[in-house]
């Protein structure tokens, strides 16, 4: 083989060599663009969601409200028909456009049942609160909170205690110097609702 041919095909090799590594570079690099750009697309697609969820979710629990234990007047068929309609009309607003399927089948439960009250006048459906917690639960969960409060209102002993359990968890789980004590103008009261004298 004649030197000319041979540093032909060595030129021509390593220009391939040359190109074969450019194309593959610049294809790495265009997909790793591509799934920087998706997951910026996702993280922006997250915000502006949970952004209209805080705006649209509160006019949810403002229709939930007639169906609070204590919120002062005894619900009723009629009441449970007003309900029923503003549930509906927060369903074809924003707030129903972007809740998650579980919070809208929960809604739409809750929905149903008042109407179906309203609409008979008879016994309340046995269902109703069932339904309010769901979509209570479901509601707050959309927003990435943790759901309804697991403790027993009609004991305030545990409950207290309860709350004083929560407490010492949040504070342990900061700086020493960061702890404040519950105080009281002579008292300090320690997290499971205990009286202490103050320490001089």
């Amino acid at each position: 083989m004649s030197p000319q041919v041979a540093t032909a095909l060595i030129s021509g090799t390593v220009a391939l060599a040359v190109g074969v590594s450019t194309g593959l570079i610049s294809w790495l690099q265009i997909r790793r663009e591509r799934r920087r750009w998706i997951v910026d697309t996702k993280v922006a697609w997250s915000l502006e969601l949970l952004k209209v969820r805080l705006q649209s979710y509160p006019a949810a629990f403002e229709a939930l409200v007639p169906l609070s234990h204590g919120s002062g007047q005894p619900l009723t068929a009629e009441r449970a028909g007003t309900v029923a309609a503003n549930l509906n009309q927060w369903l074809y607003s924003a707030g129903g456009m972007c809740a998650g399927s579980t919070t809208r089948a929960a809604i739409i439960g809750l929905r149903q049942s008042c109407q179906e009250w309203s609409s008979s006048g008879g016994k309340r459906p046995k269902e109703l609160y069932r339904f309010r917690n769901f979509a209570i639960e479901f509601l707050r969960l959309d927003l990435d909170l943790s759901g309804n409060e697991k403790w027993d209102f009609a004991d305030p002993a545990g409950w207290l205690r309860q709350l004083g359990d929560d407490l010492e968890k949040v504070e342990g789980s900061r700086r020493p110097s960061e702890r404040t004590p519950l105080t009281d103008d002579n008292l300090t009261f320690n997290y499971r609702g205990q009286r202490n004298e103050r320490r001089r």
